[in-house]
Protein backbone atom coordinates (compact mmCIF):
# COMPACT_ATOMS: atom_id res chain seq x y z
CA UNK A 1 0.00 0.00 0.00
CA UNK A 2 1.47 3.39 -0.93
CA UNK A 3 1.99 6.08 1.66
CA UNK A 4 -0.62 8.41 0.12
CA UNK A 5 -3.21 5.64 -0.10
CA UNK A 6 -2.46 4.67 3.50
CA UNK A 7 -3.04 8.27 4.66
CA UNK A 8 -6.36 8.43 2.81
CA UNK A 9 -7.48 5.16 4.38
CA UNK A 10 -6.47 6.31 7.84
CA UNK A 11 -8.41 9.55 7.37
CA UNK A 12 -11.48 7.59 6.27
CA UNK A 13 -11.32 5.41 9.37
CA UNK A 14 -10.98 8.41 11.64
CA UNK A 15 -14.00 10.09 10.04
CA UNK A 16 -16.30 7.08 10.22
CA UNK A 17 -15.30 5.48 13.52
CA UNK A 18 -17.92 5.68 16.25
CA UNK A 19 -17.03 6.38 19.83
CA UNK A 20 -15.74 3.27 21.57
CA UNK A 21 -16.09 2.49 25.22
CA UNK A 22 -14.68 -0.65 26.79
CA UNK A 23 -15.26 -2.33 30.09
CA UNK A 24 -12.24 -4.53 30.74
CA UNK A 25 -13.14 -8.00 31.86
CA UNK A 26 -11.40 -9.83 34.63
CA UNK A 27 -10.76 -13.51 34.44
CA UNK A 28 -13.64 -15.77 35.35
CA UNK A 29 -11.66 -18.86 36.16
CA UNK A 30 -13.66 -20.39 38.95
CA UNK A 31 -16.28 -22.97 38.13
CA UNK A 32 -18.22 -25.23 40.49
CA UNK A 33 -16.52 -28.55 40.92
CA UNK A 34 -18.05 -31.39 42.93
CA UNK A 35 -16.79 -29.98 46.23
CA UNK A 36 -18.60 -26.69 45.58
CA UNK A 37 -22.08 -28.10 45.03
CA UNK A 38 -24.77 -27.35 47.57
CA UNK A 39 -28.09 -29.10 47.94
CA UNK A 40 -30.33 -26.04 47.80
CA UNK A 41 -29.74 -25.20 44.16
CA UNK A 42 -29.40 -21.55 45.15
CA UNK A 43 -26.26 -19.42 44.84
CA UNK A 44 -24.57 -17.94 47.89
CA UNK A 45 -25.23 -14.30 48.57
CA UNK A 46 -23.77 -12.21 45.76
CA UNK A 47 -20.88 -9.94 46.62
CA UNK A 48 -21.29 -6.33 45.47
CA UNK A 49 -18.02 -6.33 43.54
CA UNK A 50 -19.15 -8.83 40.88
CA UNK A 51 -16.97 -10.68 38.39
CA UNK A 52 -15.65 -7.62 36.53
CA UNK A 53 -12.16 -6.36 37.32
CA UNK A 54 -8.97 -4.94 35.87
CA UNK A 55 -6.85 -7.91 34.76
CA UNK A 56 -3.63 -6.39 36.14
CA UNK A 57 -5.07 -6.04 39.66
CA UNK A 58 -5.97 -8.90 42.03
CA UNK A 59 -8.74 -6.81 43.59
CA UNK A 60 -12.05 -6.14 41.75
CA UNK A 61 -12.70 -2.54 40.83
CA UNK A 62 -15.33 -0.76 42.89
CA UNK A 63 -16.87 0.65 39.71
CA UNK A 64 -16.61 -0.34 36.05
CA UNK A 65 -13.34 0.94 34.70
CA UNK A 66 -13.11 2.79 31.40
CA UNK A 67 -9.48 2.88 30.27
CA UNK A 68 -7.99 5.66 28.19
CA UNK A 69 -8.03 4.47 24.60
CA UNK A 70 -5.61 5.33 21.86
CA UNK A 71 -6.93 7.05 18.77
CA UNK A 72 -8.48 4.64 16.23
CA UNK A 73 -6.00 3.50 13.66
CA UNK A 74 -6.49 1.97 10.26
CA UNK A 75 -5.06 -1.51 9.67
CA UNK A 76 -2.09 -1.72 7.35
CA UNK A 77 -3.34 -4.89 5.68
CA UNK A 78 -6.76 -6.45 4.89
CA UNK A 79 -8.70 -8.93 6.99
CA UNK A 80 -8.11 -12.58 6.24
CA UNK A 81 -11.05 -14.60 7.55
CA UNK A 82 -8.81 -17.36 8.81
CA UNK A 83 -8.40 -18.50 12.45
CA UNK A 84 -5.64 -16.79 14.37
CA UNK A 85 -3.57 -18.25 17.18
CA UNK A 86 -6.12 -16.97 19.70
CA UNK A 87 -9.49 -18.32 20.76
CA UNK A 88 -12.77 -16.80 21.83
CA UNK A 89 -14.13 -17.82 25.21
CA UNK A 90 -17.27 -15.76 24.45
CA UNK A 91 -17.71 -14.94 20.75
CA UNK A 92 -18.55 -11.51 19.42
CA UNK A 93 -22.28 -10.74 19.70
CA UNK A 94 -24.55 -7.72 19.62
CA UNK A 95 -26.12 -7.29 23.06
CA UNK A 96 -28.12 -4.17 22.24
CA UNK A 97 -29.04 -2.56 18.93
CA UNK A 98 -31.01 0.67 18.66
CA UNK A 99 -31.54 3.26 15.93
CA UNK A 100 -28.06 4.79 16.12
CA UNK A 101 -26.28 2.72 18.78
CA UNK A 102 -25.07 -0.85 19.14
CA UNK A 103 -23.38 -2.48 22.13
CA UNK A 104 -21.15 -5.42 21.17
CA UNK A 105 -19.40 -7.83 23.50
CA UNK A 106 -16.70 -10.47 23.30
CA UNK A 107 -14.10 -12.19 25.47
CA UNK A 108 -10.88 -13.97 24.54
CA UNK A 109 -9.19 -16.83 26.35
CA UNK A 110 -6.04 -14.76 26.80
CA UNK A 111 -5.14 -11.04 26.80
CA UNK A 112 -3.74 -9.59 23.61
CA UNK A 113 -3.92 -6.75 21.09
CA UNK A 114 -7.38 -6.77 19.51
CA UNK A 115 -9.12 -4.43 17.09
CA UNK A 116 -12.81 -4.20 16.23
CA UNK A 117 -13.65 -3.46 12.60
CA UNK A 118 -17.19 -2.66 11.43
CA UNK A 119 -18.61 -1.70 8.08
CA UNK A 120 -21.87 -1.44 6.14
CA UNK A 121 -22.99 -4.78 4.75
CA UNK A 122 -22.09 -5.11 1.09
CA UNK A 123 -19.04 -2.88 1.38
CA UNK A 124 -15.49 -4.18 1.88
CA UNK A 125 -14.36 -4.36 5.54
CA UNK A 126 -11.66 -1.77 4.88
CA UNK A 127 -14.33 0.83 4.02
CA UNK A 128 -15.74 1.10 7.53
CA UNK A 129 -14.58 1.95 11.03
CA UNK A 130 -11.73 0.51 13.02
CA UNK A 131 -11.18 0.68 16.78
CA UNK A 132 -8.11 -0.59 18.61
CA UNK A 133 -8.58 -1.88 22.13
CA UNK A 134 -6.04 -1.20 24.82
CA UNK A 135 -3.25 -3.74 24.87
CA UNK A 136 -3.32 -6.74 27.19
CA UNK A 137 -7.11 -7.02 27.63
CA UNK A 138 -9.37 -10.00 26.98
CA UNK A 139 -12.32 -8.06 25.58
CA UNK A 140 -15.35 -6.20 26.87
CA UNK A 141 -18.33 -4.07 25.94
CA UNK A 142 -17.87 -1.99 22.80
CA UNK A 143 -20.33 0.84 22.20
CA UNK A 144 -20.78 2.06 18.64
CA UNK A 145 -22.62 5.34 18.17
CA UNK A 146 -23.66 7.62 15.30
CA UNK A 147 -24.85 4.69 13.21
CA UNK A 148 -27.49 5.11 10.53
CA UNK A 149 -31.06 3.93 11.32
CA UNK A 150 -32.32 0.97 9.31
CA UNK A 151 -28.87 -0.08 8.09
CA UNK A 152 -27.18 -3.48 8.26
CA UNK A 153 -23.66 -3.44 9.65
CA UNK A 154 -21.04 -6.15 9.93
CA UNK A 155 -18.31 -6.44 12.55
CA UNK A 156 -15.28 -8.56 13.29
CA UNK A 157 -12.54 -8.77 15.89
CA UNK A 158 -9.04 -8.98 14.42
CA UNK A 159 -5.61 -9.58 15.92
CA UNK A 160 -3.20 -6.78 15.22
CA UNK A 161 0.00 -8.81 15.60
CA UNK A 162 -0.61 -11.55 13.07
CA UNK A 163 1.94 -10.37 10.53
CA UNK A 164 1.84 -8.30 7.37
CA UNK A 165 0.04 -10.88 5.23
CA UNK A 166 -3.37 -10.00 6.69
CA UNK A 167 -5.24 -9.49 9.96
CA UNK A 168 -6.73 -12.78 11.11
CA UNK A 169 -9.84 -13.28 13.23
CA UNK A 170 -10.09 -15.27 16.47
CA UNK A 171 -10.71 -19.00 16.32
CA UNK A 172 -13.99 -20.46 17.60
CA UNK A 173 -14.55 -24.16 18.26
CA UNK A 174 -11.89 -25.11 15.72
CA UNK A 175 -13.31 -22.81 13.03
CA UNK A 176 -14.48 -19.23 12.55
CA UNK A 177 -17.19 -17.08 14.12
CA UNK A 178 -16.58 -13.64 12.58
CA UNK A 179 -18.01 -11.62 11.01
CA UNK A 180 -21.37 -10.95 12.64
CA UNK A 181 -24.02 -8.53 11.41
CA UNK A 182 -26.85 -6.52 12.92
CA UNK A 183 -29.58 -4.22 11.61
CA UNK A 184 -30.16 -0.93 13.38
CA UNK A 185 -33.76 -0.09 14.19
CA UNK A 186 -35.58 2.07 11.66
CA UNK A 187 -36.20 5.71 12.53
CA UNK A 188 -38.84 5.69 15.27
CA UNK A 189 -38.05 2.06 16.10
CA UNK A 190 -40.84 0.48 14.06
CA UNK A 191 -41.80 -1.73 12.33
CA UNK A 192 -39.83 -4.43 14.13
CA UNK A 193 -39.82 -8.22 14.16
CA UNK A 194 -38.88 -10.20 17.27
CA UNK A 195 -38.55 -13.93 17.90
CA UNK A 196 -39.29 -15.60 21.25
CA UNK A 197 -37.99 -18.96 22.46
CA UNK A 198 -37.10 -20.52 25.79
CA UNK A 199 -35.87 -23.56 27.70
CA UNK A 200 -33.39 -24.49 25.00
CA UNK A 201 -30.50 -25.52 27.22
CA UNK A 202 -29.92 -29.13 26.14
CA UNK A 203 -28.07 -28.12 22.98
CA UNK A 204 -30.09 -30.55 20.88
CA UNK A 205 -30.38 -30.82 17.12
CA UNK A 206 -34.07 -29.88 17.35
CA UNK A 207 -33.08 -26.62 19.04
CA UNK A 208 -30.76 -25.85 16.14
CA UNK A 209 -33.67 -26.58 13.76
CA UNK A 210 -35.87 -24.15 15.68
CA UNK A 211 -33.13 -21.51 15.56
CA UNK A 212 -32.80 -22.07 11.81
CA UNK A 213 -36.55 -21.50 11.56
CA UNK A 214 -36.24 -18.28 13.54
CA UNK A 215 -33.37 -17.11 11.34
CA UNK A 216 -35.52 -17.66 8.23
CA UNK A 217 -37.94 -15.02 9.57
CA UNK A 218 -35.04 -12.52 9.76
CA UNK A 219 -35.91 -11.08 13.18
CA UNK A 220 -34.42 -7.80 14.35
CA UNK A 221 -33.92 -9.27 17.83
CA UNK A 222 -34.54 -12.46 19.82
CA UNK A 223 -36.06 -12.74 23.31
CA UNK A 224 -35.05 -15.78 25.37
CA UNK A 225 -37.40 -16.68 28.22
CA UNK A 226 -34.74 -18.40 30.35
CA UNK A 227 -33.00 -21.72 31.03
CA UNK A 228 -30.31 -21.16 28.43
CA UNK A 229 -28.16 -24.12 29.55
CA UNK A 230 -29.03 -27.36 31.34
CA UNK A 231 -26.75 -29.97 32.93
CA UNK A 232 -23.69 -27.76 32.96
CA UNK A 233 -21.66 -30.50 34.67
CA UNK A 234 -21.78 -32.55 31.48
CA UNK A 235 -19.43 -30.06 29.80
CA UNK A 236 -17.10 -29.58 32.77
CA UNK A 237 -17.57 -25.83 33.31
CA UNK A 238 -20.16 -23.08 32.77
CA UNK A 239 -18.03 -21.57 30.01
CA UNK A 240 -17.82 -24.85 28.10
CA UNK A 241 -21.54 -25.48 28.60
CA UNK A 242 -22.50 -22.06 27.23
CA UNK A 243 -20.20 -22.62 24.27
CA UNK A 244 -21.70 -26.02 23.43
CA UNK A 245 -25.34 -25.55 24.40
CA UNK A 246 -26.02 -21.87 23.76
CA UNK A 247 -23.57 -20.15 21.41
CA UNK A 248 -23.24 -23.09 19.02
CA UNK A 249 -26.94 -23.88 18.45
CA UNK A 250 -27.88 -20.17 18.46
CA UNK A 251 -25.13 -19.14 16.04
CA UNK A 252 -27.53 -18.55 13.09
CA UNK A 253 -29.38 -15.80 14.99
CA UNK A 254 -26.46 -14.49 17.06
CA UNK A 255 -24.73 -13.74 13.78
CA UNK A 256 -27.64 -11.53 12.68
CA UNK A 257 -29.38 -10.00 15.70
CA UNK A 258 -29.09 -9.18 19.42
CA UNK A 259 -30.55 -11.58 21.97
CA UNK A 260 -32.29 -10.30 25.10
CA UNK A 261 -32.56 -13.02 27.78
CA UNK A 262 -33.98 -13.36 31.26
CA UNK A 263 -32.69 -15.56 34.06
CA UNK A 264 -34.28 -18.98 34.43
CA UNK A 265 -34.19 -21.22 37.47
CA UNK A 266 -31.48 -23.40 35.89
CA UNK A 267 -29.18 -20.38 35.63
CA UNK A 268 -28.96 -20.59 39.45
CA UNK A 269 -28.05 -24.27 39.68
CA UNK A 270 -24.72 -24.81 41.48
CA UNK A 271 -22.93 -26.14 38.41
CA UNK A 272 -24.02 -23.04 36.42
CA UNK A 273 -22.25 -20.63 38.78
CA UNK A 274 -18.89 -18.95 38.32
CA UNK A 275 -17.38 -17.02 41.23
CA UNK A 276 -20.63 -17.59 43.12
CA UNK A 277 -22.82 -15.95 40.46
CA UNK A 278 -24.75 -17.30 37.48
CA UNK A 279 -22.39 -17.50 34.50
CA UNK A 280 -25.28 -15.84 32.66
CA UNK A 281 -24.24 -12.60 34.42
CA UNK A 282 -20.85 -12.86 32.76
CA UNK A 283 -22.10 -13.83 29.30
CA UNK A 284 -24.59 -10.93 29.21
CA UNK A 285 -22.70 -7.89 30.35
CA UNK A 286 -24.17 -4.97 32.24
CA UNK A 287 -24.87 -2.11 29.83
CA UNK A 288 -25.92 0.42 32.45
CA UNK A 289 -22.69 2.41 32.07
CA UNK A 290 -22.94 2.62 28.29
CA UNK A 291 -26.54 3.40 27.35
CA UNK A 292 -28.53 6.46 28.45
CA UNK A 293 -31.27 5.81 31.05
CA UNK A 294 -34.02 6.84 28.66
CA UNK A 295 -33.06 3.83 26.54
CA UNK A 296 -31.84 1.22 29.04
CA UNK A 297 -32.25 0.69 32.79
CA UNK A 298 -31.00 -2.14 34.97
CA UNK A 299 -31.71 -3.30 38.50
CA UNK A 300 -29.98 -5.72 40.81
CA UNK A 301 -26.34 -6.05 41.77
CA UNK A 302 -24.13 -7.11 40.24
CA UNK A 303 -24.78 -7.25 36.53
CA UNK A 304 -27.89 -7.48 34.45
CA UNK A 305 -30.27 -9.13 36.90
CA UNK A 306 -33.37 -7.40 35.58
CA UNK A 307 -33.65 -4.58 33.09
CA UNK A 308 -35.92 -2.58 30.80
CA UNK A 309 -35.51 -0.98 27.40
CA UNK A 310 -37.69 0.84 24.91
CA UNK A 311 -38.37 0.40 21.21
CA UNK A 312 -40.54 3.17 19.81
CA UNK A 313 -43.82 3.23 21.79
CA UNK A 314 -43.10 -0.20 23.34
CA UNK A 315 -41.39 -0.86 26.67
CA UNK A 316 -39.84 -4.26 27.40
CA UNK A 317 -39.56 -5.12 31.11
CA UNK A 318 -37.27 -8.11 31.68
CA UNK A 319 -37.54 -9.59 35.18
CA UNK A 320 -35.96 -12.39 37.22
CA UNK A 321 -38.84 -14.51 38.52
CA UNK A 322 -36.43 -16.72 40.47
CA UNK A 323 -36.16 -13.87 42.97
CA UNK A 324 -39.27 -15.24 44.68
CA UNK A 325 -37.29 -18.37 45.55
CA UNK A 326 -34.20 -16.56 46.87
CA UNK A 327 -33.38 -14.57 50.01
CA UNK A 328 -33.61 -11.19 48.28
CA UNK A 329 -34.58 -9.43 45.07
CA UNK A 330 -38.36 -9.82 44.88
CA UNK A 331 -39.19 -6.55 46.65
CA UNK A 332 -36.63 -4.60 44.62
CA UNK A 333 -38.06 -5.95 41.39
CA UNK A 334 -41.61 -5.21 42.44
CA UNK A 335 -40.61 -1.58 42.98
CA UNK A 336 -38.79 -1.58 39.64
CA UNK A 337 -41.86 -2.99 37.89
CA UNK A 338 -44.13 -0.44 39.57
CA UNK A 339 -41.87 2.42 38.44
CA UNK A 340 -41.63 1.16 34.88
CA UNK A 341 -45.39 0.69 34.54
CA UNK A 342 -45.80 4.35 35.53
CA UNK A 343 -43.51 5.52 32.72
CA UNK A 344 -45.75 7.63 30.49
CA UNK A 345 -43.32 7.67 27.56
CA UNK A 346 -44.62 4.30 26.34
CA UNK A 347 -48.06 3.37 25.05
CA UNK A 348 -47.57 -0.36 25.62
CA UNK A 349 -45.48 -2.63 27.84
CA UNK A 350 -44.37 -6.21 27.26
CA UNK A 351 -43.27 -8.21 30.30
CA UNK A 352 -40.78 -11.07 30.08
CA UNK A 353 -39.83 -13.45 32.91
CA UNK A 354 -39.20 -17.16 33.17
CA UNK A 355 -41.89 -18.64 35.43
CA UNK A 356 -45.43 -18.15 34.06
CA UNK A 357 -48.09 -16.94 36.47
CA UNK A 358 -50.51 -19.50 35.03
CA UNK A 359 -49.95 -22.63 32.98
CA UNK A 360 -51.88 -25.77 32.13
CA UNK A 361 -48.65 -27.74 32.22
CA UNK A 362 -46.51 -29.40 34.86
CA UNK A 363 -45.41 -26.29 36.79
CA UNK A 364 -48.81 -24.77 37.56
CA UNK A 365 -48.05 -24.08 41.22
CA UNK A 366 -44.67 -22.41 40.62
CA UNK A 367 -46.36 -19.18 39.53
CA UNK A 368 -48.33 -18.56 42.72
CA UNK A 369 -45.94 -15.86 44.06
CA UNK A 370 -46.20 -14.05 40.73
CA UNK A 371 -49.99 -14.26 40.85
CA UNK A 372 -49.92 -12.64 44.27
CA UNK A 373 -47.27 -9.96 43.83
CA UNK A 374 -46.93 -8.98 40.17
CA UNK A 375 -50.24 -9.67 38.44
CA UNK A 376 -52.21 -7.18 40.58
CA UNK A 377 -49.85 -4.45 39.34
CA UNK A 378 -50.94 -5.09 35.77
CA UNK A 379 -54.57 -4.13 36.36
CA UNK A 380 -55.28 -0.86 34.59
CA UNK A 381 -51.74 -0.71 33.17
CA UNK A 382 -50.62 -0.61 29.55
CA UNK A 383 -49.27 -4.18 29.64
CA UNK A 384 -50.56 -5.98 26.54
CA UNK A 385 -48.37 -9.09 26.46
CA UNK A 386 -46.62 -11.31 28.98
CA UNK A 387 -43.92 -13.76 27.80
CA UNK A 388 -42.53 -16.64 29.85
CA UNK A 389 -41.13 -20.17 29.63
CA UNK A 390 -40.39 -22.79 32.33
CA UNK A 391 -43.17 -25.16 31.26
CA UNK A 392 -41.83 -27.00 28.22
CA UNK A 393 -44.73 -26.33 25.88
CA UNK A 394 -46.47 -23.55 24.02
CA UNK A 395 -49.59 -22.04 25.55
CA UNK A 396 -51.58 -18.86 25.04
CA UNK A 397 -53.78 -17.66 27.90
CA UNK A 398 -56.07 -14.67 28.53
CA UNK A 399 -55.39 -13.14 31.94
CA UNK A 400 -57.86 -10.36 32.66
CA UNK A 401 -57.10 -8.37 29.53
CA UNK A 402 -53.44 -9.39 29.22
CA UNK A 403 -52.36 -12.05 26.75
CA UNK A 404 -49.89 -14.48 28.31
CA UNK A 405 -47.73 -16.70 26.10
CA UNK A 406 -45.68 -19.56 27.51
CA UNK A 407 -42.81 -20.10 25.07
CA UNK A 408 -40.87 -22.89 26.73
CA UNK A 409 -40.84 -25.51 23.96
CA UNK A 410 -37.29 -24.93 22.74
CA UNK A 411 -36.25 -28.58 22.90
CA UNK A 412 -37.58 -32.13 22.59
CA UNK A 413 -38.03 -32.40 26.37
CA UNK A 414 -41.71 -31.46 26.46
CA UNK A 415 -44.37 -31.46 29.19
CA UNK A 416 -47.92 -32.61 28.44
CA UNK A 417 -50.98 -30.77 29.61
CA UNK A 418 -51.70 -31.48 33.26
CA UNK A 419 -55.03 -29.69 33.62
CA UNK A 420 -56.41 -27.15 31.16
CA UNK A 421 -57.06 -23.85 32.85
CA UNK A 422 -60.14 -21.80 32.09
CA UNK A 423 -57.84 -19.01 30.87
CA UNK A 424 -56.14 -21.25 28.29
CA UNK A 425 -56.86 -20.50 24.64
CA UNK A 426 -54.33 -22.75 22.90
CA UNK A 427 -51.91 -25.46 24.09
CA UNK A 428 -49.36 -27.51 22.16
CA UNK A 429 -46.58 -29.71 23.55
CA UNK A 430 -44.41 -29.54 20.43
CA UNK A 431 -41.04 -27.86 19.80
CA UNK A 432 -41.89 -24.32 18.79
CA UNK A 433 -41.03 -20.63 18.75
CA UNK A 434 -42.97 -17.36 18.50
CA UNK A 435 -42.64 -14.48 16.03
CA UNK A 436 -43.83 -11.01 17.09
CA UNK A 437 -44.42 -8.27 14.52
CA UNK A 438 -44.64 -4.83 16.14
CA UNK A 439 -45.91 -1.64 14.54
CA UNK A 440 -47.85 1.44 15.63
CA UNK A 441 -51.15 -0.43 15.38
CA UNK A 442 -50.20 -3.27 17.73
CA UNK A 443 -48.59 -6.71 17.85
CA UNK A 444 -49.19 -9.81 15.75
CA UNK A 445 -48.04 -12.98 17.54
CA UNK A 446 -47.58 -16.24 15.64
CA UNK A 447 -46.36 -19.60 16.94
CA UNK A 448 -44.56 -22.03 14.60
CA UNK A 449 -43.48 -25.65 15.03
CA UNK A 450 -40.11 -27.07 14.02
CA UNK A 451 -41.33 -27.69 10.45
CA UNK A 452 -42.33 -24.04 10.14
CA UNK A 453 -46.06 -24.80 10.26
CA UNK A 454 -48.28 -22.17 11.88
CA UNK A 455 -49.69 -23.38 15.22
CA UNK A 456 -51.46 -20.34 16.62
CA UNK A 457 -51.79 -16.61 16.07
CA UNK A 458 -53.40 -13.55 17.61
CA UNK A 459 -53.62 -9.83 16.82
CA UNK A 460 -53.16 -7.52 19.83
CA UNK A 461 -54.24 -3.88 19.26
CA UNK A 462 -52.19 -1.05 20.68
CA UNK A 463 -53.65 0.19 24.00
CA UNK A 464 -55.43 3.54 23.70
CA UNK A 465 -53.52 6.67 24.64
Amino acid sequence: MGERQGRRRLARYLRTAARLTILILGLVTASCGPADLVSTGLPPKATPTGPLAIPASPEPAARPVTPTLPAPTAPTCPIRFEPAQANYSIPLTAQYVGETRAALFFEMEAPGRYTLMYWTEGDPPESGGCMSLEENVRGGVILLEDLEPGHIYQAAVVLVDEGEDGLKVPAWQGGLWDPISFRTQPAGGLPLRLAVIGDTGFGEAVTRQLVDGIAAHQPDAVIHTGDLVYNVHQEGSPQAAFQAKFYTPFAPVLHRAPLYPVLGNHEYYPDALANGLPYYQHAFASLQEYLPPEIWQEGGEPGRGWYAFGIGPYQFIMLDSQAFYQPRGAEDQTRFLTEKLADERYRASILVFHIPPYTSGRHASDGIPIQRHWLPLLEGSNVMLLLSGHDHNYERLALNGVTSIVAGAGSSHLYPMKERLAQSRYFAAVPSYVILDLDHEGVRARAFDVQGELLDQIELPMPPE
